[in-house]
């Protein structure tokens, strides 16, 4: 009789749900996981506020499920939804593990993401991103980022240069760094920043690693005056802390002001070039 061998790795994987959140993303989200050439250890799960009764049954009926194949699920819950960053923050504060891998629930991962990132942290890296692949309308669209170290902490403090659904992260460097600012917009953009102030080497794989559903509010939910108020108040919390000159604050307001009330037909097209 053969024996299935798992192979387990130190790595855990954080991942934020909340009242939107649907069961069906998030099984394809955990069977992406269970997927992975090199699984994780671990999966911390943080409810964001209340969720419904139909996806904590459903978490927790998983649960039992990874049980079986020796990857321990996590379950944490804050009182009130206090957002993305605040929610990761606290999943990764609890991983019992030496490396994160952050998730979105409605995305899902190439089988060989965790693997491939896992080999670039031990060429002397502390922070591993890549490309993702967002799917509009049967077509995929890749986002790019900068490859090397060089070339991202070049183009921070112009662009944002990684793609937060990818990040891998050694976890004593995402803490010493103070990760996620507590806001709902540009927190990612900011923890770059943060851990470049601690001297973490950055690389991106240049290809994707993460898959994205891009429905037709895509672009729309990008533009419009609540969008640019997020984008100042992130704004000026990267000019507050010192990782930008006033000359950058102003340019990335006035750049925000211009960009977030384009219609949504020309800001689909200047983003796809962009990429």
């Amino acid at each position: 009789m053969l024996k299935v061998v798992i192979i387990l790795s130190s790595i855990s994987v954080v991942l934020a749900v909340y009242i939107k959140t649907s069961v069906c993303h998030i099984k394809r989200c955990f069977d992406s996981i269970v997927s992975q050439t090199l699984k994780p250890h671990e999966i911390i799960v943080v409810f964001d506020g209340p969720v419904t009764r139909e996806l904590t049954m459903f978490i927790c009926d998983s649960k039992l499920e990874f049980s079986k194949i020796g990857i321990d699920v996590v379950l944490v819950s804050t009182l009130s939804n206090n957002g993305p960053g605040v929610a990761r923050n606290l999943g990764v504060s609890i991983s019992s593990m030496s490396f994160v891998a952050i998730m979105d629930s409605d995305d899902y991962c190439d089988s060989s993401r965790f693997e491939i990132q896992l080999e670039k942290i031990r060429e002397g890296y502390d922070v591993v991103g890549g490309y993702i692949s967002e799917i509009y309308n049967g077509s995929h669209i890749v986002k790019q980022v900068p490859e090397n170290n060089d070339e991202i902490l070049a183009a921070l403090p112009d662009r944002n240069v990684m793609n937060n659904v990818t990040l891998f992260v050694k976890k004593d460097a995402f803490l010493l760094s103070g990760g996620y600012a507590p806001l709902r917009y540009g927190e990612d953009y900011i923890l770059w920043f943060r851990l470049k102030h601690i001297g973490a080497r950055f690389y991106n794989i240049t290809r994707p690693l993460v898959y994205i559903d891009a429905d037709e509010d895509f672009f729309s939910r990008r533009r419009g005056w609540q969008v640019f108020k997020r984008e100042v108040i992130y704004i000026t919390f990267l000019f507050r802390e010192g990782h930008i000159s006033s000359l950058k604050f102003v340019r990335k307001v006035m750049r925000g002001l211009t960009i977030r009330f384009l219609p949504s037909g020309l800001l689909e097209i200047l983003y796809n070039r962009c990429r």
